[in-house]
């Protein structure tokens, strides 16, 4: 089994301080993920300093600074409900390619061409399967995923997930910077992670609220309460039968919640994930035609 883990987030870009190189970010949280992995922040070892790299690779050339002062908020007595805040520092100073990398990612965050940080941990017990706990545990859940009450902080990274890949594309080919620094932005672009940008834009919509989970063939989606219904009935509230079977006639398109839930997707991976939000959107339409048909 593993034993370390990441969970990405989105940073807080009206926190950024320009002087610093400082930013305000959630780097934790007992929030749902993908992979149904569940953190007791409470008991999370965070300690007052960590690494900060670039997608958490540890080289020199990845190293972007230092995260600090962590700060718990919240009860941790429900899914959701406490987080592990923390202030990165990039370090501006310095002279030479290094230092001109770390400016320019720095200036990235500033602009919001990048926008999202990575935290990493470590397990120090064997986690517990959510399957297993008390019923009344607020972690428990079917299925899969494990609960981790005792686990260590490793590091925390400045992710590309969220990071409009035009400019990332416009900063490598930027030539009024170093080669150095173009070189930095071409490797970075090329990189994507489409099962973390999976990942990361679940957790996303995990946290949005009034979002329902469903379970389908084709995986776990979070949609409003009223396009829940739909796609679990194939109808809408207080649809009779006779209005359910012209629906099933009907070559009319979907109804308006779920184009609303669409281009939910479309905004949450604009500029970062097409091909991505392409299959999840493709995802959509077939639950869709299921329900619709009476076969989900």
């Amino acid at each position: 089994m593993m034993s370390e883990f990441r969970r990405a987030v989105s940073l807080e870009p009206s926190s950024v301080n320009t002087d610093t190189g400082e930013f305000g970010c959630t780097l934790f949280t007992n929030g749902e993920a993908t992979d149904g992995h569940l953190i007791d922040v409470g008991t999370l070892d965070v300690p007052e300093s960590i690494p900060m790299f670039v997608d958490h690779v540890a080289d020199p050339t990845r190293r972007a600074g230092r995260l600090h002062s962590p700060l718990r908020m919240g009860h941790g007595t429900q899914v959701g409900d406490a987080k592990i805040q923390m202030t990165g520092r990039v370090d501006l100073e310095g002279d030479g390619p290094l230092a001109d990398i770390r400016r320019d990612l720095f200036h990235g965050i500033v602009v919001g061409d990048v926008a999202s940080v990575s935290g990493r941990w470590r397990s120090t017990s064997p986690p517990t399967p959510r399957a297993e706990l008390a019923k009344a545990h607020y972690a428990y859940r079917g299925g899969a995923g494990f609960f981790f009450e005792n686990a260590v902080a490793l590091e925390g990274s400045i992710v590309g997930l969220g990071a409009d890949p035009k400019a990332l594309i416009g900063r490598s080919q930027d030539d009024r910077k170093p080669e150095h620094v173009r070189e930095f932005w071409r490797a970075w672009g090329s990189s994507g992670d489409s099962a973390g940008a999976l990942a990361a834009l679940a957790a996303q919509a995990r946290q949005i609220p009034d979002l329902v989970e469903i379970e389908t063939s084709v995986g776990a989606f979070y949609v409003p309460a009223e396009v829940a219904g739909i796609l679990s009935e194939g109808r809408t509230d207080g649809q009779t039968d006779e209005a359910a079977g012209a629906v099933e006639q009907s070559s009319e398109p979907p109804p308006e919640p779920i184009e609303k839930y669409l281009r939910f997707l479309e905004r949450l991976n604009d500029g970062f994930a097409d091909d991505l939000a392409k299959q999840i959107e493709d995802g959509i339409v077939e639950v869709i035609g299921r329900s619709q048909r009476g076969i989900l």
